[in-house]
C-alpha cells in the first residue's frame, strides 16, 4: 500500500458511510411491512464497536428511511444517523462543523454514484468491491469486501491497525464483552 494512503488511514477520527451497498448488500426484501427487510453483517458491526473504542465518530447518511437502519444504529451505537437525504455532502459537512472535525481526517464508504462527491471530498474516499466503475474510480481505497459482507470491518480494522489503535480497541471492546 502506498505511503500517502498510510498516511490517509492513519489520520482518520470520523468514519462515515451510506447504509444500502455498503452496510448491506444493497437487496431489498418486500413483505407484507411497508418497510424492506435488509441484512447487516456481524463483522461490520463489530468493527464499528472498534471504531468506537478507538475514538473515532461514526455516521451513516442514507437516502433511504428504514426502521431496520434506525434498529442497527441504536443497537450499535453510532454517533450520527442521518436518513432520507439526497446530498450527502451537505450532510457531511454539517456533521463535520457540529463535531468540529475536518474533511481530510475523515474516511467514507461508499457505493453508487450519489456517493462520489463524498467519496472525493475526504481524506479517505473508500468503494466497497461491488460499488459501481464510477465510484471505484474516485475512491482511494477499493476493499476486498463487498457490501454487507465485511467491507466496513476491512476498513476499520485498516485504520485501527495503520494508526496503532487496533489493541487499545480491542482490549476495551472484549472487557465490555
Amino acid at each position: 500500500m502506498a505511503k500517502t494512503l498510510d498516511k490517509s488511514f492513519s489520520n482518520i477520527k470520523f468514519l462515515a458511510m451510506d447504509v444500502d451497498g455498503v452496510l448491506t448488500d444493497g437487496k431489498l426484501y418486500f413483505g407484507r411491512n411497508p418497510d424492506p427487510m435488509v441484512a447487516f453483517h456481524v463483522q461490520d458491526g463489530f468493527g464499528l464497536q472498534l471504531a468506537r473504542a478507538a475514538g473515532i465518530r461514526i455516521a451513516w447518511i442514507t437516502g433511504r428511511k428504514n426502521i431496520s437502519i434506525l434498529a442497527r444504529s441504536r443497537e450499535l451505537e453510532i454517533d450520527d444517523v442521518v436518513m432520507g437525504i439526497t446530498d450527502k455532502l451537505a450532510t457531511l459537512q454539517e456533521l463535520l462543523t457540529r463535531h468540529n472535525l475536518f474533511f481530510s481526517h475523515t474516511a467514507f464508504i461508499g457505493d453508487d454514484i450519489v456517493d462520489i462527491p463524498v467519496v472525493g471530498a475526504v481524506g479517505l474516499g473508500v468503494a466497497v468491491a461491488d460499488a459501481v466503475p464510477d465510484v471505484k474510480e474516485a475512491a482511494d481505497y477499493i476493499t476486498t469486501r463487498g457490501g454487507g459482507a465485511g467491507a466496513v470491518r476491512e476498513v476499520v480494522d485498516l485504520i485501527l491497525k495503520r494508526s496503532g489503535r487496533w489493541d487499545t480497541a480491542l482490549k476495551k471492546v472484549l472487557r465490555g464483552c
